[in-house]
Formats: structure tokens, C-alpha cells, sequence
């Protein structure tokens, strides 16, 4: 797919102002990096040419004024056939006034080995990683979630109608316990490391390397690259998914799913939850945060799990800023009673000292 479509509108956005060139010194290489999809010399060109290096300016003692920039050194890669298009961006006419600095863009034709390794290198990290998340996702979810002795419902009920027992081998609290316990996500990490480590493609002098989804940069001593991918690169997440607690529904809506993202930052990889991926009993954590759940709605499971896991507060649903003070304390939300008012309180759900999730249930 040619990138010209999906890239323009993207690079317009990066400024010289967000991707500067690097301080360095006389004899250092850095090169501004930019992979695009299967792009050609004339696409790479217009990608280049949106580089353009920062004026610095200042006015001598009679007023006249005074512009400078360092031009940047600019490689364009192409990720399906791996192609390398360098350029010059730059100013002539220094020294002179804002207005008189012409911009020019000019070809580097003799790139640098060290460069080209480095930027190999880069898509090498990147093939490497998205194939060990792939090869995590497929071990994990190969091992069978045996829940069947839970699933006594025929219904379409959830199993957190069922006694706390129950619940704290459900799958939605596997879930739970998976995504945040520290032993497991050190597991999944370390396994993804060794594959990591002994993956052929990673094999290289590359004595520093910084990836994540967009952005990355590498170096070799004194020789650097950075900056950015301009079409979405493959997927970087381990996907560890859990089966519905209903028996006969198998929606997503009650779905249990635990996703990491990977990345690296000194050429180690980083584990991390993906909030936006991941769902608790059909619920998605980000949106937990930021919007308030009905106790009514939500499987008890659910409710038990968060109430035995994290530390909460309770606040009268519609509390305004300096009305009554919120009550400490596990009070239940399973119950999914009201006040005798019918009033419900927000059970506010605390990890680490940050809001965690919100759900409108019981206030006693």
C-alpha cells in the first residue's frame, strides 16, 4: 500500500519544534528517521521536506537581525522493502534575516553503513517483538481455563449469582488477579525477554535501543537515529483471554480479557497492562475510570472481586465539592441494595493511590 495517503496528514503534524535534532557534538551522526509503508523516492522526498530545521534568530546592537539553523539530516525507511532515502534539509543564506533564509532539501547519497544497520535493526526489533507477542498470546491461551464444575447454570445467568466460593474462582477474578498480581505479569515478562533474547533477527552491535508503538531510537557509539513510524506498525500486544462465567453466552459483553503491550527502553523489554484492551466481566477497565458503572448491571463476581482487592470509598452518588465527607471502609456492593431513600453511593476503587474504578451501588 502506498503511503503517500496515510502519511501527509501525519507528518504535517511534526514540527521541527517536536522532532529537533539532537544535541551533539563536531564528529557525532544523527540521523531524524521516519518509517512510512511501501513509499517510493518522490513520497519520501515530501516527507523530508516537512523536516525543516528550526531558526534561531537574535539582533545584534543596531537592531539588525540574525538567523541560524542546523540542518537536519533526515532518513526515510521503507518498511515492506526496506528501500533508505536520505536527505539534507536546511537553510542557505545564514546569518542573514528570518525572511532571507531559503529553505532547500537535498539527497544524501551515500548513506552510511552505520545508519542503514541501525535502522535494519529497528524494523529487526519490531518483526522481533510483535512475534514474541504472538507466540506468548498462542501459549497462554492454549492452557485450558477449566471452570466447567462452576458452571452449573443453564440459564444464561451469570455465575455471580453464586456464593462468594464461587466467585473467587471465577474467571472474572482470575482476570483480576492476572492483570495486577506482580508475580504474574514478572512471569509473562521474563518469557517474553528469553524469547526475545534468543530471537536471530535481534542479533546485533546495536548498543541502545528505545521502541515503543510510534516511536523509537537507536545507537551505535557516537551514531544515533530517532523519530517515528508513519503508518501503524504490527501489533505489540500478549492477549491472555478468559472465557464468559455464562455458560451459554459466550458475547463479549461478559468477556474476560487481560492485554499487555510491549516495548523497549535500554534494549529490555517493558510489560505493561493495556487499560484500553482490557475487560473485566464485559466491562473495559480504561472506561471504568472514567465513567461511573451500575452495581445493577454489573456481575456480582465482579463486585466481590473489586471489594476484596482494592481499597474503596464510599461518596452519596451526586455529591457536590464540600458536602459530606466520604465513608472509609469494604462496605459490600454485591448486595446491590439501596438506601431505604433508594439513594445509591459511588464505591470508588483505589490501586496504588490513583482511582481505579467507579461503580453506583449499596451506601450500607
Amino acid at each position: 500500500m502506498k503511503c503517500r495517503n496515510i502519511i501527509l496528514p501525519f507528518v504535517g503534524l511534526l514540527s521541527s519544534a517536536i522532532w529537533a535534532t539532537p544535541s551533539f557534538a563536531a564528529d557525532d551522526i544523527y540521523y531524524e528517521t521516519r518509517i512510512c509503508g511501501d513509499c517510493n523516492y518522490s513520497q519520501a522526498l515530501e516527507i523530508a521536506k516537512t523536516l525543516e530545521p528550526q531558526k534561531n534568530c537574535s539582533h545584534d546592537d543596531n537592531g539588525l537581525p540574525s538567523c541560524y539553523s542546523t540542518s537536519n539530516k533526515i532518513l526515510v525507511v521503507n518498511s515492506v522493502t526496506r528501500a533508505m532515502y536520505a536527505f539534507e534539509n536546511g537553510h542557505d543564506n545564514q546569518g542573514l534575516s528570518d525572511s532571507d533564509l531559503v529553505n532547500y532539501v537535498q539527497d544524501i547519497r551515500a548513506i552510511p553503513e552505520a545508519i542503514k544497520a541501525l535502522a535494519n535493526g529497528v524494523l529487526n526489533s519490531y518483526e522481533a517483538i510483535h512475534q514474541v507477542a504472538n507466540e506468548l498470546t498462542a501459549e497462554i491461551n492454549a492452557v485450558p481455563q477449566s471452570y466447567s464444575h462452576l458452571l452449573q447454570s443453564r440459564q444464561g445467568r451469570a455465575l455471580a449469582d453464586g456464593s462468594s466460593s464461587d466467585c473467587e474462582n471465577s474467571r472474572v477474578a482470575k482476570a483480576v488477579d492476572t492483570a495486577f498480581s506482580l508475580k504474574s505479569r514478572s512471569n509473562v515478562q521474563y518469557r517474553a525477554q528469553q524469547k526475545f533474547a534468543n530471537h536471530p533477527a535481534v542479533k546485533s552491535g546495536i548498543t541502545s535501543r528505545t521502541l515503543n508503538w510510534r516511536d523509537f531510537d537507536a545507537g551505535i557509539g557516537t551514531i544515533a537515529i530517532g523519530g517515528s513510524w508513519l503508518v501503524e506498525p504490527k501489533r505489540l500486544f500478549i492477549y491472555d483471554k478468559f472465557e464468559s462465567d455464562v455458560p451459554i453466552d459466550d458475547s463479549f459483553s461478559n468477556r474476560n480479557q487481560v492485554v499487555y503491550r510491549l516495548s523497549m527502553s535500554n534494549s529490555a523489554l517493558v510489560l505493561d497492562l493495556s487499560e484500553g484492551l482490557t475487560y473485566f466481566a464485559g466491562y473495559n477497565l480504561s472506561q471504568l475510570k472514567k465513567s461511573v458503572a451500575d452495581a445493577a448491571k454489573v456481575s456480582v463476581c465482579l463486585g466481590k472481586t473489586f471489594d476484596k482487592t482494592f481499597p474503596k470509598m464510599l461518596i452519596p452518588s451526586g455529591t457536590a465539592p464540600g458536602e459530606p465527607q466520604p465513608r472509609f471502609g469494604n462496605i459490600p456492593i454485591a448486595s446491590r441494595d439501596r438506601g431505604a431513600d433508594g439513594q445509591s453511593c459511588d464505591h470508588r476503587y483505589y490501586r496504588m493511590g490513583s482511582l481505579f474504578a467507579t461503580i453506583a451501588g449499596s451506601c450500607e
